[in-house]
């Protein structure tokens, strides 16, 4: 492992020929043999969002420009799976339709990739997981980066994990794929900001800002957390390089967006800042109907639903959705509750980290001894983790029914969630908890997009929040990482 890790470094910088050769190398051989294991089909989904996308990026390659929805060419063009006699006619009769209630990067995607190689979603399927096995292959780089050694370690560990738990994103013509990547590439280049102060990784880290928002608008709060930290860190040095860096950053993001912003404004003759979802989704994962934390958009038609009946139609969402939990105080706690319940439940690394740094925290102030507070701590995290690798077999059916029943009970997973979270900030440094600043970023936007939005496990579990699982796993390996070492240490101490 020395010499591995020695082959690494020059001058105390990672060599970036050895990671380039390192990160394709890996690369491909997930790609290959995941693209056996997928089995994917030349098709596509006719409905839930597939439809849209899938229409969007066929007539971009056919000619008919960006965001445009429906039929414009033959129905067999779309490589659709089915043709469904219920919404063949609203596919039809809204062809040509600009469709804004997308964000659109992943469209472009789409079209780029029929463009090239024809209207063919098996190759879009490919280009999908070549995305996830990057992102995987570069786990090893990124743990590298923010740990040196331990780092590289638990990115060795976590990478084949991430993939083997993950690839069925890409079997999908669904956005997911394209947020992982975008929301790693947004990480790298945040930790590049961090150690090179320079102009060069300040526009880096404003295009990549803007770039994830046209990908999704679930990263919304990203950038203004992102900006919020720059402010309050400039209020606490008043460093002006650092402002300016920061003013470089914001500059950028605002450049990257702005086109899409004008243009989607000016086909829409209405203000459109990403896209024109959010309201629609705001109002379904919130309402009577929500009590489990899902998306209900059954209120639409029923004419006794709360938001058909609060004559509030002009007023602001946000505003609409706080009148409702006022007046209905009763189902705040039994719907928010669900929504963490559904979104985490099966995130194992996340529970390892939550568990394990709990168990560290209470043995530590009952002052047990060190080599026994690992060894138990180990032992709990390790039967947490073999269940991800029984899982790894089977992702979809697995993982709901087996892999936390636990954790099934509400008051039991908001507990653990809220004792480990407070053991994370109250732990000493020589714990090593404390998660990296943009892990933070990541997973406070995605804290925000759970209560706002809850969770879907229409297509896999916890869809919203899964696009990040990448950093539970690279975070929990880590900690898994660090204790193993810490009792290694431990037993060359003589008593």
């Amino acid at each position: 492992m020395d010499n591995l890790y020695k082959n690494m470094i020059v001058y105390k910088n990672p060599n970036t020929k050895f990671w380039i050769v390192f990160v394709t190398i890996l690369s491909i051989i997930y790609f290959i043999v995941f693209s056996k294991i997928a089995h994917f089909t030349n098709d596509a989904f006719f409905g839930g969002d597939t439809w849209e996308y899938q229409s969007m990026g066929t007539n971009f390659a056919y000619g008919f420009g960006i965001q445009k929805f429906g039929g414009l060419t033959k129905f067999e063009n779309y490589k659709f799976d089915k043709l469904d006699e219920k919404i063949i006619n609203d596919f039809n009769n809204r062809a040509g339709e600009n469709d804004f209630y997308r964000t659109p990067a992943y469209p472009l995607f789409l079209g780029i990739v029929y463009k090239i190689f024809g209207v063919e979603p098996i190759i879009a399927k490919y280009a999908q997981l070549l995305l996830i096995s990057i992102v995987a292959a570069s786990l090893p780089l990124a743990g590298f980066r923010l740990w040196r050694q331990t780092g590289l370690v638990s990115g060795l560990v976590a990478s084949p994990v991430y993939i083997i738990t993950n690839f069925e994103f890409s079997k999908y013509i669904l956005t997911e794929s394209l947020i992982i990547f975008s929301i790693f590439l947004l990480m790298l280049s945040f930790i590049y900001f961090e150690r090179n102060k320079s102009t060069i990784s300040s526009v880096i880290l404003g295009i990549i800002l803007g770039f994830v928002l046209l990908v999704k608008g679930s990263l919304i709060f990203i950038p203004f957390i992102i900006f919020t930290l720059f402010l309050f860190r400039y209020y606490k040095t008043r460093d002006r390089a650092l402002m300016r860096r920061g003013i470089i950053v914001f500059t950028c993001f605002i450049a990257t967006i702005l086109p899409w912003s004008i243009y989607a404004s000016t086909k829409s003759n209405s203000l459109i800042f990403l896209s024109t979802q959010e309201s629609t989704l705001l109002f379904a994962y919130n309402n009577e109907y929500s009590l489990d934390g899902c998306w209900h958009p059954e209120y639409i038609s029923s004419t006794n639903s709360f938001y058909n009946n609060d004559g509030m139609e002009n007023k602001p969402s946000v505003m609409r959705i706080g009148n409702f939990y006022l007046k209905n105080p009763q189902l705040f706690i039994q719907i928010m509750s669900q929504k963490v319940v559904r979104s985490l439940h099966s995130f194992a690394f996340l529970w390892a980290y939550l568990i394990g740094s709990l168990l560290i925290v209470l043995s530590n102030l009952f002052k047990k001894n060190r080599a026994t507070v690992y060894k138990t701590s180990i032992f709990a995290i390790f039967s947490l983790l073999v269940l991800i690798i029984i899982s790894g077999l089977n992702v979809n059916s697995l993982l709901y029914n087996y892999y936390f029943i636990l954790f099934h009970n509400t008051y039991i997973v908001l507990a653990l969630l809220f004792l480990g979270i407070y053991s994370i900030i109250n732990s000493s440094n020589d714990y090593k908890l404390k998660p990296p600043s943009i892990f933070l970023i990541i997973s406070l936007n995605f804290a925000l997009i759970m209560v706002l939005f809850g969770n879907d496990d229409a297509v896999y579990y916890s869809r919203f929040i899964k696009v990040i699982d990448f950093i539970f796993i690279l975070l929990g390996s880590h900690f898994l990482i660090n204790l193993f070492f810490s009792l290694k240490s431990t037993k060359q101490i003589k008593p």
